[in-house]
C-alpha cells in the first residue's frame, strides 16, 4: 500500500491558503475551493463531457510531445493518466457540476489537476506538490478553456450518438417484427377509438419504423456537421504567421485525436480566431437537437400505438405477451422522456438566440441540456426494447 493510501488527507497551499483534501482524491487546491465556496445544484457533469476532455488531453500531451518540446516521460505519464481517469471507478474524481463552468474555466480546472496530480505519482512523485507535473505548463499546454469547451463538447456529443444510434437500429428491427405479432393476436374491437381490424396496428408499427430510420439518417447528418469535411479548405491564409507554431499543434493533436477516438473533428482554430466563428459551431449542436427532437416524436407516437393496442381486445394466442399495466406504465415513461427532449429542444432554440452563448457564457447549459437529451433517449429506448414492447 502507498503512502498516498496510508494517509487520510493531505495539505495544499497557495497565495489563499491552505486546503485539506482527502488523499483518495486526486482533484487539488483550486478545484476544492470550487466545491466548498461555490453553490450546489446536485447535478453531475455528463460522463461523456469528462471523457471528452481526457481524450483531447492526451491527445496534446502527444501533439506537445512531438511539436513544442513537452518532455517524453511527462507526456507518457498524462497520456497514461488520462487512459486511467476515463475508467468508470475514477468518476469520483470530477466534482465540477456542469452548470458551475462558466466558459468552461471550471471543468478544465479540474480536469487540469486531477491529470497532473495522476501524472506525477505515474512519475514517482506526490500529489499536490506540482513539481515533477505542472497544470499549466503540461497538462494545459497550449490550451484555452473557452475553445476547448467548444471542442470538448462536439466530441462528447458524437461518443454519446456513437451509443445511441445501434440502439435505435435495434428498436426498429424490433418494431418491424412485433408488427407481425400483433396483426396475429388483435381481434376486431367495436370500440370506436381503438382501431378496427386486426391489422391496422400492426402497419402503424411499421410506419413508426420507417420514421425512425428517417430519423437515424437525419441524426447522422447532423453529426457529420461537428467534425470535418475532406472537402473543406484547410488553409486559411487570414491566420497570422505567428500564429502558425500553435496551429500547427492544433493540427496535430486533432490527428492524434482522431487516432485515440476515431472522430475527426473540425478545426477549433478557425471556430474561435475569427469573429463570429462560435455561432456556427453553436448552430451545429442546435441542428443535433433538432435532429433528436424528431427521434423523441417518433419514440412518442410508438409508445401510444404499443399503449392502445394492449387496450384492444386480444385474442387467445397471446397469452405470451407481457403485462398490460406494465407495457401502459412504461409507455408513459416513454411518453414523458419524448416530452423532455423535445422540451430540452426548445429551450436550447432559444438559448441559441443569445449572445452570450457565443461569448460560452452560457455553453455549459447548451451542452449539458443536449447531453442529458441523448443520455434520457438511449436509457428509455434500450428499458423500452426490454420491457415496453410486447
Amino acid at each position: 500500500m502507498n503512502d498516498r493510501a496510508n494517509s487520510q488527507s493531505r495539505t495544499e497551499r497557495d497565495e489563499l491558503g491552505e486546503v485539506q483534501i482527502a488523499s483518495r482524491y486526486y482533484y487539488g487546491i483550486n478545484t476544492a475551493r470550487l466545491k466548498s465556496e461555490w453553490f450546489a445544484l446536485g447535478l453531475k457533469t455528463n460522463e461523456s463531457l469528462i471523457k471528452a476532455y481526457l481524450f483531447i488531453k492526451q491527445a496534446y500531451s502527444l501533439a506537445n510531445n512531438k511539436l513544442a518540446g513537452l518532455d517524453g516521460q511527462i507526456s507518457a505519464a498524462i497520456a497514461k493518466a488520462c487512459e486511467e481517469m476515463s475508467l468508470e471507478n475514477n468518476r469520483q474524481q470530477f466534482i465540477v457540476e456542469p452548470l458551475q463552468s462558466i466558459s468552461g474555466i471550471t471543468i478544465n480546472t479540474n480536469i487540469n489537476e486531477v491529470i497532473a496530480n495522476k501524472s506525477a505519482e505515474i512519475l514517482g512523485g506526490k500529489p499536490g506538490e506540482y513539481k515533477i507535473v505542472k497544470t499549466d505548463e503540461h497538462v494545459n499546454l497550449g490550451q484555452e478553456a473557452h475553445s476547448l469547451f467548444f471542442l470538448a463538447t462536439q466530441l462528447a456529443v458524437l461518443i454519446s450518438l456513437s451509443k445511441l444510434e445501434p440502439e435505435i437500429l435495434n428498436l426498429e428491427r424490433l418494431l418491424r417484427r412485433d408488427a407481425l405479432t400483433l396483426a396475429k393476436v388483435l381481434k376486431v374491437s367495436a370500440t370506436p377509438n381503438i382501431q378496427s381490424t386486426t391489422g391496422q396496428w400492426g402497419k402503424r408499427l411499421n410506419v413508426f419504423a420507417t420514421e425512425l430510420e428517417i430519423a437515424i439518417k437525419r441524426i447522422r447528418e447532423s453529426a457529420s456537421t461537428l467534425q470535418y469535411n475532406d472537402n473543406q479548405e484547410r488553409e486559411n491564409p487570414s491566420i497570422a504567421k505567428e500564429a502558425d507554431e500553435s496551429q500547427a499543434i492544433q493540427k496535430e493533436m486533432l490527428c492524434q485525436l482522431t487516432e485515440i477516438t476515431g472522430f475527426k473533428l473540425k478545426e477549433q482554430d478557425w471556430q474561435t480566431a475569427n469573429d463570429g466563428q462560435n455561432e456556427f459551431v453553436v448552430s451545429d449542436l442546435i441542428f443535433v437537437s433538432s435532429a433528436l427532437k424528431d427521434l423523441a416524436t417518433v419514440l412518442s407516437k410508438i409508445a401510444h400505438v404499443v399503449k392502445m393496442a394492449h387496450s384492444g381486445p386480444l385474442s387467445e394466442d397471446a397469452e405470451h405477451l407481457k403485462s398490460p399495466d406494465a407495457i401502459q406504465a412504461f409507455s408513459d415513461s416513454l411518453h414523458m422522456v419524448a416530452y423532455q427532449a423535445v422540451c430540452n429542444n426548445l429551450s436550447l432554440t432559444f438559448l441559441a438566440q443569445c449572445e452570450q452563448l457565443e461569448s460560452g457564457m452560457l455553453m455549459p447549459l447548451l451542452s449539458h441540456n443536449l447531453l442529458s437529451t441523448i443520455d434520457l433517449l438511449q436509457v428509455i429506448v434500450v428499458g423500452f426494447q426490454r420491457k415496453g414492447l410486447l
